[in-house]
């Protein structure tokens, strides 16, 4: 994948890892209080400090027989966008003059390894929307509302 691919990929990827974790605080929050508190969803939920793990491990003690497959997907999901929020820059071989071809990103837990970003890009969107419309389905199912309190 190509710089400037990657970066696009990276904005569309974390862009809609956003929508999922706002389907899951709207999950959370209708859960608690029978709506979406925006107070309770921006004052708490939004916070920096409420991390991805927090969220899932509140919303598979709330979730009716949640589907471990698709709470697996979105463990799948998260990971993916942390690659691509998180992993960079371009490392190469040798010394100057730098061939650019010879650039690659590598992997966290393994240096000699290389991020294939197009498989995770191809990977994130054959499975996102399944996941968001998983989501979607249960905060349906809970008679999601938006409200200002």
């Amino acid at each position: 994948m190509k710089d400037i691919e990657r970066i696009k990929a990276r904005g569309e990827i974390i862009e809609k890892f956003i929508n999922l974790e706002t389907l899951i605080n709207s999950i959370i929050s209708q859960h608690y209080f029978g709506k979406v508190r925006q107070d309770f969803f921006f004052d708490l939920l939004y916070n920096q400090s409420f991390n991805f793990g927090l969220r899932m491990q509140i919303i598979e003690k709330i979730i009716e027989n949640p589907e471990k497959e698709k709470m697996e997907k979105l463990r799948e999901l998260n990971a993916i966008r942390n690659y691509f929020a998180h992993c960079g820059p371009e490392v190469f071989p040798g010394h100057p003059p730098i061939n650019p071809e010879e650039g690659r990103i590598p992997h966290p837990a393994n240096y000699n390894k290389t991020i294939d970003f197009d498989d995770l890009y191809n990977k994130f969107v054959s499975i996102e929307p399944e996941i968001s419309a998983y989501l979607g389905e249960i905060f349906t199912n809970l008679r999601g509302i938006m409200t200002k309190e």
